[in-house]
């Protein structure tokens, strides 16, 4: 067993391996297997471990519970030339959300702006995976997903909207292109788990009980089931929950899918989370050529960069910066897993009867 303070750096090719036969063994298609894993590795990479390696096997419990559909059969309900909507029946969210993306670009190659919404889905996790994938058609891509409600309104101590995902992602030419991916509650979900798991307490005010006292201490949660009787709060007091609430509006009220309390967490595995998210693209050329554009987008990314510093700061980031420049570094130094998520991809592996990582996993 690795100590409980120990970090092991796995190759990415390696730990992409290993999770796509893990996924292909509980009957995911290859191609299926590497979108998901894709996004995971994303993450990773990224230094997002919360929604990076460590769900392989959560996805996995959840396809073996019944609680997704490893085939992920889309469903589409509308489709016009701008818009569309898909029901993901209880499939991947990855793969859902993978597929709609790719509807979003089609559509604005040739309508100039188009976004495809997703019900009926588990989550998809690493929000900018899916609009990065506009880059390489010379579009912005952007999403929001709504989740189980975790945050009160302004005021009030009962969860009524959740952690609702929202991403950005904008090119450039030289520079780094802006990759916004937020929570709009002071903290996503998932990295409450990871807290929980290696026994660090939150930022203070994250999270308040039911009678409105801060609570700093995520294995307390986590004994009795996390949240129940505590609540996330919204990033920006009344503005975030304004955004949450108008992602909820904007997917699970619109698509005719779940919203707030029909909407289900991870766990139980055996219950599809229900959630319902946005994919969209716009077409650059649409509204200028593009290579213009790019230049501006430096332009732009430079004058914010050019700012008077605090003291104490040594440069200015733009959003997604930090975890470009990371992902570069661990694609040569590899991604380091702490030891409950080797624990728990060990325990997983030899349970389906999969090789694992030699010397690691």
């Amino acid at each position: 067993m690795v100590n409980s303070r120990e970090h092991i750096y796995v190759n990415a090719e390696s730990i992409k391996a290993f999770a796509i036969r893990a996924f292909m063994a509980v009957g995911v298609s290859q191609y299926d297997a590497e979108i998901t894993t894709n996004s995971m590795l994303q993450a990773a990479l990224r230094g997002e471990g919360d929604h990076g390696m460590r769900l392989v096997a959560t996805w996995i419990n959840k396809i073996k519970a019944g609680g997704t559909n490893p085939k992920t059969p889309i469903s589409i309900i509308q489709n016009h030339t701008s818009t569309a909507l898909i029901d993901a029946n209880a499939g991947i969210g990855a793969v859902a959300a993978a597929k709609a993306m790719e509807m979003a670009i089609e559509k604005a190659s040739s309508s100039g702006a188009a976004f495809v919404g997703v019900r009926n889905s588990n989550s998809y996790a690493n929000a900018k995976y899916y609009p990065m994938m506009a880059l390489e058609s010379k579009m912005i891509g952007f999403t929001f997903s709504n989740s189980i409600p975790l945050i009160p309104p302004y005021g009030g101590l009962t969860p009524k909207s959740g952690t609702n995902p929202i991403a950005f992602v904008v090119p450039s030419k030289n520079e780094l292109p802006v990759i916004l991916d937020m929570s709009t509650a002071t903290m996503a979900f998932e990295r409450l788990r990871v807290y929980a798991s290696l026994g660090k307490k939150v930022p203070p005010g994250a999270i308040i009980s039911s009678t409105g006292h801060t609570i700093d201490d995520p294995t307390l949660l986590e004994k009795k089931g996390f949240l129940k009787g505590a609540v996330l709060q919204a990033a920006g007091g009344y503005k975030g929950f304004g955004l949450s609430l108008m992602i909820n509006l904007m997917t699970g009220v619109l698509f005719d899918g779940a919203f707030m309390d029909d909407l289900r967490e991870f766990t139980p595995a055996d219950e599809t989370e229900k959630v319902s998210f946005v994919l969209g693209a716009i077409n650059i050329n649409h509204f200028m050529p593009y290579d213009r554009f790019i230049e501006r987008m430096d332009e732009f990314i430079l004058s914010i960069k050019d700012s008077d510093l605090a003291s104490g700061v040594d440069q200015i980031y733009l959003p997604g910066e930090k975890g470009s420049i990371r992902y570069k570094a661990r694609l040569k130094e590899g991604i380091p897993l702490d030891s409950p998520t080797i624990e728990t991809l060990s325990a997983m592996a030899k349970e389906l009867g999969i090789e694992g990582i030699p010397g690691k996993i």
